[in-house]
């Protein structure tokens, strides 16, 4: 389930909305189609990856690490950590 706290980004309501609903279609998937399930994984972590890697380029170019640390809710360490993960193909 995704969380923010008052002082992080807000993820837009439609987004958060499918991310819920995907949540929810894949753990009953997992029950019933374990196979697909992990098929359906491993496409989910393909497409956070691709995500990632562009959403971190674009932070990284306009964004210090404390400022999407806070954004983000966690450290500038971890955020830098963070960048330097997706960053990487």
């Amino acid at each position: 389930m995704c969380r923010t706290r008052a002082s992080t980004v807000t993820i837009p309501e439609d987004v958060d909305e499918l991310l819920k609903k995907a949540d929810a279609a894949l753990d009953a998937l997992a029950s019933r189609a374990p196979a697909a399930a992990l098929k359906a994984a491993r496409r989910l972590e393909i497409l956070a990856q691709s995500i990632g890697y562009h959403a971190a380029g674009g932070a990284y170019r306009t964004m210090e690490t404390e400022e999407l640390g806070t954004a983000l809710g966690i450290t500038a360490d971890e955020a830098e950590n963070l960048l330097f993960r997706y960053r990487r193909r």
